[in-house]
């Protein structure tokens, strides 16, 4: 008997009053700018996103061909910490030999294929579940409809350029 009071003095008082914040903050993530450079001194591939609220991550998909596609993962760098925006990076470097290229970390494409791809944004719900937000863009941007797992993106990206703004926000 002892032992049901001490236990019952640990439930509370009103279960219902009892809840979890959402701690996505409800609104999924959006495109607010990026930029996707080149540095030929390196090789490498460096992207730089910025989203309104928060992210579960994103992917870089790169293309020539429906047959010649990569897949790039990348993570945040930081968020704001109340939800408002998060900014995330990759950095690829051309691998050595096409065959050793490693998704988020090489790619057997170079600085010297950048007028030939065609690349998607994809940026993820924060719980990671779903695309929430994507852009096409390069060489041919309508290829990734006929790429199987490829996020159905119907914004096309105006430019590549990041505004200063959004840029100087994310440093």
């Amino acid at each position: 008997m002892l032992l049901a009071l001490l236990l019952g003095a640990c439930a509370p008082i009103n279960p219902a009053e009892v809840t979890t914040p959402d701690p996505y903050h409800g609104d999924p993530p959006l495109l607010a700018g990026l930029s996707l450079e080149c540095d030929p001194t390196g090789p490498r591939f460096l992207l730089s996103v910025r989203s309104t609220n928060w992210t579960g991550g994103g992917e870089l998909w790169m293309a020539r061909g429906r047959g010649d596609v990569e897949r790039h993962p990348f993570g945040s760098d930081k968020a704001s910490r109340e939800g408002a925006w998060d900014c995330l990076s990759l950095s690829l470097s051309t691998a050595v030999d096409p065959a050793s290229a490693s998704p988020g970390s090489s790619s057997r494409y170079g600085c010297e294929d950048m007028e030939r791809l065609s690349f998607l944004l994809s940026l993820r719900a924060p719980d990671g579940s779903a695309n929430a937000d994507c852009r096409a863009w390069g060489a041919d941007p309508d290829l990734f409809s006929a790429i199987e797992g490829a996020p159905a993106c119907s914004a096309p990206l105006d430019t590549g350029e990041t505004p200063p703004e959004v840029a100087a926000q994310c440093d």
